[in-house]
C-alpha cells in the first residue's frame, strides 16, 4: 500500500510539471526533448525554435544548423571560450546578467549549463539554459520564469532530463571546427528574443486573468 501511495505522489508531481501528455519534439533528428504539450514552432530555415508557455513557465528548444557562411571559427574542443563568446553575446543582446555557468556532460555529450536574468517589458525574468554543439548542430534547451528558481529546481531538471540523443555514442562528433562568432550569436538570439517577448506577454496576461477570475470565487 505504501509503495502505491509513493507511486501516485511521484506521478502527480511529474504530470504537474509536464501535463498528462508530454510531446516529444525531434531536434534535427539528432536529439529529442519532451514538452508539456505541443510546442509552437518558428522556423527561419537554419534556425528552428520550439516553445511552450505553461502557467508562466516558458519552455524552449532551439536548434541551429551550422553553415559555412557564418563568420569566425568555433571549436568544441576549445576551453569553452566559444561557448563563453556565445553566452556573452546573448547577455549583451538581452541586457542580461549572468547568474552561473558550468561545464556539463550529458549522455556522453559535452556542453555548458548557465542561467541569467534579464529585464523584458519592465519585468525581471530568469532564464536557465543548456547549450550543446555536436554534428554541426547547435542545440539550446531552456526554461524561463518570472520567479528565481534554484539551480536544480524540479521544474528545470524535469525538462532538461527529457533531452535525449538519437545518435549512438560513436556517431557523436564534437571536435570538428564550425563557424560561430558574435554575429552568429546575435542572429541565434533574435528569433528567441521575439518569441520570448510574445510568450512573456501572453504569460503575464494569463496570470492577470487568473487572478481576476479567482476574485470572483467566494
Amino acid at each position: 500500500m505504501k509503495k502505491i501511495v509513493i507511486t501516485i505522489i511521484a506521478a502527480f508531481f511529474f504530470f504537474s510539471a509536464f501535463g498528462q501528455h508530454g510531446y516529444k519534439q525531434s531536434l534535427y533528428t539528432v536529439a529529442t526533448v519532451t514538452f508539456p504539450d505541443t510546442p509552437k514552432t518558428e522556423d527561419s530555415k537554419t534556425n528552428i525554435l520550439y516553445s511552450e508557455n505553461i502557467d508562466g513557465i516558458y519552455y524552449i528548444a532551439q536548434a541551429f544548423q551550422i553553415t559555412k557562411s557564418l563568420p569566425d571559427e568555433f571549436n568544441a574542443d576549445a576551453d569553452d571560450k566559444e561557448y563563453s563568446t556565445f553566452i556573452n553575446s546573448t547577455l549583451k543582446s538581452f541586457g542580461g546578467k549572468l547568474i552561473y555557468k558550468n561545464k556539463i556532460t550529458v549522455n556522453g555529450l559535452n556542453g555548458v549549463e548557465y542561467a541569467y536574468s534579464a529585464i523584458s517589458d519592465s519585468a525581471k525574468h530568469y532564464r536557465y539554459r543548456r547549450l550543446f554543439y555536436f554534428n554541426n548542430k547547435l542545440i539550446l534547451t531552456g526554461v524561463s520564469s518570472m520567479d528565481s528558481l534554484k539551480k536544480h529546481d524540479k521544474i528545470i531538471d524535469d525538462f532538461f532530463n527529457t533531452f535525449k540523443l538519437t545518435l549512438k555514442r560513436n556517431e557523436i562528433r564534437q571536435a570538428a571546427p564550425i563557424n560561430l562568432g558574435k554575429s552568429f550569436a546575435y542572429a541565434f538570439a533574435v528569433l528567441l528574443a521575439i518569441a520570448l517577448i510574445i510568450a512573456m506577454i501572453a504569460g503575464i496576461a494569463s496570470i492577470i486573468k487568473k487572478r481576476f477570475d479567482n476574485k470572483s470565487i467566494p
